[in-house]
């Protein structure tokens, strides 16, 4: 088993994770003062999408969450340095950290925690903030600092010698976030929480510290995405799905009319105006769950693929 302390928003009250949760905090400042509490419900849905992430590809991953993100999504130095003195006492293996601080007024403070942690055997993962390529506190020795870049064939890039030393896949999931809702999350965020993931993994089949997550960053060891369903379709179950859904999808779509080789994705832009009500309808037409299930960017990349993920899913 493998614990992963996750710093962000909090997680959402009635998330399907919370069975996973040992133990968990809020940090918050009113009226110049420092507060801590119990109490950690994620109000913007930034921390559960993390949450998301992370499980997907470490299903067994006990969680440990410290919110200091409120409901606008804003955060504050004084905060992260908090969370991170926190879990200095708290016995995790991982610490994920998708997001960043406006300046680096405290980056001594930053560089002494992050030290201690490090020294602790504890391995933090930083994301860099959103549209730069290097942001503190990303770039600070003794953590991973991770960058989404767009990545075909692999998960992940590895140098040592970068300030931010991973690149990983920033194409998005389709993850539960707050309220029951579902949302696509991409991104240097998902980013770093995919590699918290892929590193949680490592760690629950043998005792991963530093030396065993760098030896397996520089031999590009890999985790594939865990897959929802495994088993085939055929073309003949193919068309009797599209038949039955393709008014459904050609209602969210942007462009109207579609067939089986239209994509749903320009770059990083989904084409699908509404993918949760999209879902809810699909789900309702062919009486499956799909908003239980966390679907990749590959899974709807197509009309195709999409069909596919569904038939697979009957």
């Amino acid at each position: 088993m493998v614990k992963i302390g996750i710093v962000d928003s909090g997680l959402d009250k009635d998330s399907r994770l919370m069975q996973d949760v040992i133990g968990g905090v809020g940090f918050l400042i009113e009226n110049d003062t420092l507060y801590i509490t119990d109490e950690y419900d994620d109000e913007c849905g930034h921390g559960t999408q993390c949450a998301e992430v992370i499980k997907q590809y470490c299903e067994m991953a006990e969680l440990y969450i410290v919110k200091i993100v409120n409901k606008s999504g804003v955060c504050d130095s004084i905060l992260l340095l908090q969370a991170l003195e926190h879990l200095c006492e708290i016995d995790v293996d991982i610490i994920n950290v998708s997001l960043s601080v406006a300046n680096d007024n405290y980056r001594e403070e930053f560089e002494q925690i992050i030290c201690k942690l490090h020294n602790q055997g504890k391995i933090i993962n930083i994301s860099v903030r959103n549209g730069c390529q290097i942001s503190f506190p990303a770039d600070i020795s003794d953590c991973y600092g991770i960058i989404g870049k767009t990545l075909n064939d692999i998960q992940y890039e590895y140098n040592a010698d970068q300030d931010i030393q991973i690149s990983s896949s920033l194409y998005p999931l389709f993850v539960p976030t707050i309220s029951g809702m579902s949302q696509w999350f991409g991104g240097n965020s998902k980013a770093t929480a995919m590699m918290s993931g892929i590193m949680g993994r490592w760690k629950c089949y043998k005792e991963a510290d530093y030396d065993i997550v760098e030896k397996n960053l520089k031999n590009n060891i890999d985790s594939a995405r865990i897959t929802n369903v495994e088993k085939q379709c055929t073309s003949l179950q193919k068309e009797k799905v599209f038949e039955k859904i393709s008014a459904v999808i050609e209602k969210y779509y942007c462009d109207g009319m579609i067939s089986l080789d239209t994509k749903f994705w320009d770059g990083n832009k989904c084409r699908i105006t509404n993918t949760y009500g999209l879902l809810c309808e699909v789900q309702e037409i062919l009486k499956i769950d799909l908003l239980k299930t966390v679907i990749a960017y590959e899974d709807m990349y197509t009309c195709d693929t999409f069909i596919s993920y569904i038939c697979r899913m009957l």
